[in-house]
């Protein structure tokens, strides 16, 4: 493998053998420079206490053939050599929204374009409620970032340009159930909680008020089904 370009990012030369046993050249795109790896994290992130889901609006230099350089997408970053992608995403997360992570599930991992890059990308969804800092990226890295807030709804209506917050966004829609806060949030957790304080002070045995919550559950699970 021999390095052809070396700036931003790097541009190497790989020669490989066919299946036919020809020897062929290709060039493979890579963010390995600058103490920066081969991969990349993003996570779709849901501010809990709003209720909302916050992406982040830049510029994006890929965007040069459009008339509007600036792109809404998940939040993301570039690994550094050696970094837990988990502990780069939390970075990521409060460098670029200005949030602290109360928790990080991993969705999955793709890589960007296989036919020319190497770069592989960990998707998370994050769950924050919050902030503990401006926010807005890193001014050495010349980041000019703007937070954008969606309901579930508009994320659903919202027409996403880049893939990772295609498959993110798509992967919380079908699978919305799946994570314990909005879980919490679709049974009406904070109602419930009210409803039994209120039950246990009038002297409700505690474990008809906990048989009640589980079966709120149980029916909103029927419903969601029909």
């Amino acid at each position: 493998m021999n390095t052809i370009h070396n700036g931003y990012f790097k541009v190497l030369e790989a020669t490989v053998e066919t299946s036919k046993g020809e020897s062929i050249k290709r060039e493979i795109f890579s963010r390995a420079s600058r103490g920066n790896s081969e991969d990349a994290v993003a996570a779709v992130v849901y501010d809990i206490k709003k209720k909302k889901y916050i992406f982040t609006k830049q510029f994006r230099v890929g965007l040069y053939r459009e008339d509007d350089k600036y792109i809404i997408e998940a939040v993301a970053g570039t690994l550094k050599e050696g970094e837990d992608p988990k502990e780069c995403m939390i970075r990521e997360i409060e460098e670029e929204l200005g949030y602290a992570t109360l928790n990080i599930l991993p969705i999955g991992e793709f890589y960007v374009s296989p036919g020319g890059s190497a770069e592989k990308v960990y998707l998370y969804e994050a769950f924050v409620d919050t902030k503990v800092s401006e926010g807005g990226g890193l001014a050495e890295e010349h980041e000019e970032i703007e937070t954008i807030e969606m309901s579930l709804e508009e994320m659903k209506k919202y027409d996403f340009k880049d893939a990772k917050s295609i498959i993110g966004a798509n992967y919380i829609i079908k699978n919305k159930l799946k994570n314990i806060y909005t879980l919490l949030e679709e049974i009406g957790f904070e109602d419930l909680c009210e409803q039994a304080e209120k039950s246990m002070e009038r002297g409700v045995d505690t474990r008809q008020v906990l048989f009640s919550i589980i079966q709120k559950f149980y029916e909103n699970q029927m419903t969601d089904e029909e």
